[in-house]
């Protein structure tokens, strides 16, 4: 056969071109000697291509091939998912989001169990029917009091109860729980498979955004106004105060109370600095427009949980739970907004602490930055070398 006419470019000047158009990280070992490019490169952008197409390739075995149409159908279900929770204009956001969620996170379960212990595990004892997200929760989840598991029962929960309702509002408690799924989801998707949804959508958009005005949400208003039944008004007041129980079981088993619920925060003020602004946002040359850029939730300004700031402390110095504690304390690193803020399960809470300066007994966590591990490493080692 006569070979085509020949391109200008070498195959890796096309190689790095193709990657930059299917937005796939050049990895220099693709390369061998001369202008060839590894057969795994090729690989490489086979599976990229099918993440677009849906189609996976056609090497996998017959268990990987099941996995992955089922982590593919379930990000792609978790994406519509955050698309109708932020959609303004949809009536049936809150069910329709709840459907999808379970949906998404049920496929992303199932493909777990198939991992671990093959897909007959999949089945129950009748071998006919799957079985169900809850029986999956508890295969996956099975440590007592997981505050992973309880975050997706309260929403399953939830789920089957507005399946009965007419649910044009989105309390803020029902908020907090929501988003906590999702961070729970993209952190078991990338732990389990390497995946994230950040592949598809930026990974700031990963989120709930959530109405500034709260009396948009609140229960009591919205049945005021008849936007919303007695009926469902009980349903979800009743469903609040399951969540405060669990909220309890969390706390009291030491918990990450972050993967039960994440309260969203809204402070729209002129400050000198940027980092403790909720909305950022910018003017224009011609001071005609106001862009809001950026929302911050508390984990965003402090992303580490106790354990994560012992764990990444001891990287550096060998110290003890104790030890910590004491530095803590002794520098009163909690609450000073240098180092700690503190993640509340409800707005009301945080509402009442921001009022009063004083924190409830209950349903709050510390949480901490980077800075607070840097300081607290330099306090521990002039401690010790005293």
């Amino acid at each position: 056969m006569k070979k085509g006419p020949r391109t200008a470019l070498k195959k890796q000047e096309l190689w790095n071109e193709i990657c930059k158009q299917l937005n796939i990280p050049v990895n220099p070992a693709w390369y061998s000697t001369g202008s060839n490019v590894e057969a795994w490169a090729f690989d490489a952008a086979l599976k990229k291509i099918g993440e677009k197409t849906g189609i996976p390739p056609s090497y996998l075995s017959e268990k990987e091939n099941k996995i992955w149409r089922m982590l593919h159908k379930s990000k792609h279900a978790m994406l519509s998912a955050i698309h109708a929770i932020n959609d303004p204009t949809a009536i049936y956001r809150l069910e329709l989001f709840l459907f999808l969620f379970i949906n998404a996170w049920e496929l992303l379960l199932k493909a777990k169990v198939i991992m671990n212990n093959g897909e007959s595990a999949l089945y129950d004892k009748s071998g006919e029917h799957t079985i169900t997200i809850t029986t999956a929760i508890t295969q996956i989840f099975n440590k007592e009091k997981d505050p992973i598991a309880i975050n997706l029962f309260l929403i399953n929960d939830l789920r089957n109860d507005v399946a009965h309702h007419v649910v044009p509002i989105t309390p803020a408690n029902i908020i907090t729980v929501l988003q906590a799924g999702i961070r729970n989801y993209e952190s078991k998707l990338k732990e389990w498979f390497n995946k994230s949804l950040s592949d598809e959508l930026p990974f700031g958009m990963i989120s709930i955004v959530s109405n500034i005005d709260k009396t948009i949400f609140d229960i009591d208003n919205a049945l005021l106004n008849n936007s919303i039944t007695k009926d469902t008004a009980n349903m979800l007041n009743q469903w609040g105060k399951t969540f405060e129980k669990q909220m309890d079981i969390v706390e009291g088993a030491g918990g990450e109370m972050v993967q039960l619920a994440i309260p969203i925060r809204f402070n729209l003020a002129v400050v000198k600095d940027v980092s403790k602004a909720s909305i950022l946002a910018s003017i224009s040359e011609t001071k005609e427009s106001l862009v809001a850029i950026r929302y911050q939730k508390p984990t965003d300004r402090w992303k580490l949980t106790y354990t994560q700031l012992r764990q990444l402390i001891q990287k550096t110095i060998p110290i003890t739970k104790k030890d910590l504690d004491d530095l803590i304390k002794q520098y009163k690193i909690k609450g000073n907004e240098m180092y700690s803020g503190y993640n509340f399960a409800t707005n009301e809470k945080e509402t009442e602490y921001l009022r009063t300066g004083k924190l409830p007994s209950s349903g709050y966590t510390p949480i901490y930055n980077h800075n607070a591990a840097a300081f607290l490493i330099e306090r521990y080692k002039e401690k010790t070398t005293c």
